[in-house]
């Protein structure tokens, strides 16, 4: 069996310290009112329809699983090919298909266990999945790139997501984007305006302000004084 190369060790006084004040903040965020308490535990159970973090298939009363491409199962998928080709619109099909034939239930297939992470890494991926609910403007997140990024984190004992793109560690494009994402809503959990500011970019979201599809900090290293 391979050895698995941690990306990232907090082994120093400043880095350990550090560790314990992001995780009581994030521990106090996530048992505050405004945050949802789906996703304080270890093992994490989303409901089939979720609002944002859907995996059961779209097709009503079906009670598959969504394919790992698409919003609804791989029955209908393939039904919806069919229908496709012969013209009838996806909002048709959906509304007009019956129940496709049920498959073995995957009793793991709306849980998320977080359990193995570093105590910050789980709060932060925590963070991450109930931040993401709050974006007017959202890219979608499927379940199986959530567990797929879990195991990563697992497998590679990160230590703080936060800190994974410095590390050079390279991070399979399939769920990147949403560990990106993760780290950007934590930069602005970690960091005051003025450390922000020190640094050399703006946090447009503690302003209220987020661009449509764009990430909320814009760098100005760049900009001469």
């Amino acid at each position: 069996m391979g050895t698995k190369s941690p990306i990232r060790l907090l082994a120093d006084p400043v880095h350990a310290r550090r560790t314990r004040d992001r995780l009581e903040v994030l521990t106090t965020l996530l048992g505050g009112p405004s945050a949802d308490p789906l996703y304080h535990g270890s093992v994490i159970e989303i409901p089939a329809d979720h609002p944002v973090y859907r995996w059961g298939c779209k097709v009503a009363s079906c009670g598959n699983a969504q394919s790992s491409r698409r919003d609804i199962c791989s029955p209908h998928e393939r039904e919806s090919l069919r229908a496709r080709r012969e013209g009838v619109a996806r909002r048709a099909f959906l509304s007009e298909a019956g129940p496709a034939e049920v498959r073995r239930p995957d009793p793991a297939a709306g849980t998320l266990d977080l359990r193995g992470l570093p105590p910050l890494t789980r709060a932060e991926f925590q963070w991450g999945l109930f931040a993401h609910t709050q974006q007017a403007s959202r890219h979608g997140w499927h379940m199986n790139e959530l567990r797929a990024a879990v195991r990563f984190l697992q497998d590679h004992r990160v230590a703080s997501l936060f800190d994974l793109a410095s590390a050079g560690e390279p991070v399979p494009t399939r769920f990147a984007g949403l560990l990106r994402e993760t780290s950007t809503e934590l930069r602005i959990v970690y960091f005051t305006p003025e450390e922000t500011k020190e640094a050399g970019y703006i946090e447009t979201e503690r302003f209220g302000v987020r661009f449509h599809r764009s990430r909320s900090d814009f760098n100005l290293t760049q900009v001469s004084q």
